[in-house]
């Protein structure tokens, strides 16, 4: 690659010093070496308008002017390295490994993986890389990688939800090379930044870096959502009970807790396969079991649900919600019949609590 020294306008002529990187080739039209155009009374106004470092021309270092108009058309692309003169600057690193290979935000497994908190305590502008090993100097293979940003109340407890849409602040593509993203204005508050391989189990090393203009405060959260409460109950459809959304029958959960609760709900399939999913939650007051919910044949109205996720074709529906000290049922849902499909029920909670499947 070809490097940009210097660029200088002067009446009327732009130009760019350029460097051959094996330091003999040069350009040979006009503004080259020895060109007719340095002899022109353009090209003397041109030399005189520089400084002394700028006219000189290493001949034998493959150091050259080029017009802007033949870089143009010569040159089809440019890379630039940014220089952060005056910027605060953190490193961290870390690997996708075992349980930490979570992938993208669309597997259930995302929020398994590095969660790393950012504190910024004043407006800033904020320029986040991430970066993979080199393939030539490891023996792991480049994968595509990519991060999500997201803001947080709460940025000792790690993320679970990546779908929601009010927190989320960047998310970048996914890519085999360096992935970045150039923040400007970033608010004073809490940040959750997560780093991701674009499929799960794949393993690799990475580097962030970060750079801004004041000092931030940034720190890995606890793996595996170890600051969480998680339960999980595994289940299936079945006849009668095969997962239709307006099947009333299918499989019941009570969710019981004795304080006030944030409670985040993930009904999960296993494998790839995806379906409608949906799942509702309902006061099931101090019944210890689905008595007062009806079934389709009794006719009685449904008791209206105080929270209904909303419904994916996906791997997983999700939903966060505050519950109250009491008992509550969550009845799980698929929008076509799902009969022997088996399935899992995995609450996350602030206060311990007991999840159980009910008749």
């Amino acid at each position: 690659a070809y490097t940009i020294l210097e660029v200088i306008e002067a009446v009327g002529v732009q130009l760019l010093k350029l460097r051959n990187p094996w330091g003999t080739v040069q350009w040979k039209g006009p503004w080259g070496p020895g060109s007719r155009e340095w002899k022109t009374e353009v090209g003397k106004r041109v030399i005189a308008s520089m400084s002394e470092a700028a006219r000189v021309s290493n001949v034998d270092g493959g150091t050259f002017w080029i017009s802007i108009q033949h870089f143009a058309k010569y040159f089809d692309m440019i890379h630039y390295c940014r220089v952060f003169d005056g910027y605060q600057s953190q490193i961290v690193r870390g690997v996708w490994t075992g349980p930490t290979c979570g992938g993208q935000a669309y597997y259930p497994s995302w929020r398994d993986n590095c969660q790393y908190a950012i504190i910024v305590p004043q407006p800033t502008s904020l320029f986040i890389v991430l970066e993979q090993s080199d393939p030539r100097f490891s023996d792991l293979e480049q994968v595509s990688i990519g991060f999500s940003l997201y803001s947080t109340n709460n940025p000792t407890r790690r993320l679970l939800d990546p779908s929601d849409k009010s927190s989320k602040i960047t998310h970048t593509p996914y890519g085999r090379t360096e992935i970045y993203c150039d923040l400007k204005n970033v608010p004073a508050g809490s940040y959750i930044l997560v780093p991701s391989t674009v499929e799960p189990n794949l393993q690799q090393t990475y580097c962030i870096r970060m750079y801004s203009n004041v000092a931030l405060n940034m720190a890995q959260l606890n793996g595996s959502a170890s600051d969480w409460t998680e339960t999980t109950v595994s289940s299936r459809w079945k006849e009668g009970k095969d997962g239709m959304l307006r099947n009333l029958n299918n499989p019941a959960f009570l969710i019981s807790t004795t304080k006030q609760s944030e409670i985040f709900l993930s009904l999960q399939l296993p494998g790839t396969t995806k379906r409608m999913l949906q799942f509702f939650i309902c006061d099931n007051g101090t019944e210890n079991s689905r008595r007062n919910v009806p079934s389709r044949s009794d006719g009685t109205p449904l008791q209206a649900p105080v929270f209904i996720s909303t419904l994916m074709m996906h791997l997983e529906a999700t939903g966060s919600v505050t519950l109250e000290a009491g008992n509550w049922l969550v009845i799980a849902c698929c929008g076509e019949s799902a009969k022997d499909t088996p399935f899992v029920l995995k609450s996350y909670s602030t206060q311990p609590l007991t999840l159980r499947e009910v008749e």
